[in-house]
């Protein structure tokens, strides 16, 4: 199976996360995608951008590390809406399963993307644990 996990909240590196991702037996490459919104860096110093790029490339440092090795793993880096970005990529590398971290903007991008045929999986955590 082929997955994406777009990152989102910046907790998609946490052993959680990456164990019910990592639970899929069939899981043979995972694309990582760093969505980084216009609007939140638009009218803002140049090196918060660069503290926000950075922040993410680290999370999918720490996830690559996390995945065993016989899982293919891709990082891009788009700028955009994350629901439109999400959806593109799941089109052009031909997604299966989308896992993301449950936020405010999980449900949105759920509803985005329902209409595709892609497996999409909100993954919610133990809070405090």
């Amino acid at each position: 199976m082929k997955a994406l996990i777009p990152i989102l909240t910046g907790k998609e590196d946490e052993e959680e996360f990456i164990e019910k991702v990592i639970e899929k037996e069939d899981l043979e490459e995972v694309i990582l995608l760093n969505v980084v919104k216009r609007d939140e860096v638009g009218e803002v110093p140049a090196g918060y951008a660069g503290t926000k790029i950075k922040e993410a490339e680290e999370t999918m440092k720490k996830i690559k590390n996390r995945l065993p090795v016989n899982i293919k793993t891709e990082e891009n880096l788009e700028w955009g809406d994350p629901a439109e970005k999400i959806r593109a990529i799941s089109k052009i590398k031909n997604i299966e399963k989308v896992f993301i971290d449950q936020s405010e903007e999980s449900e949105e991008i759920e509803n985005y993307l329902n209409n595709l045929n892609i497996s999409i999986e909100v993954i919610s955590r133990n809070k405090g644990s």
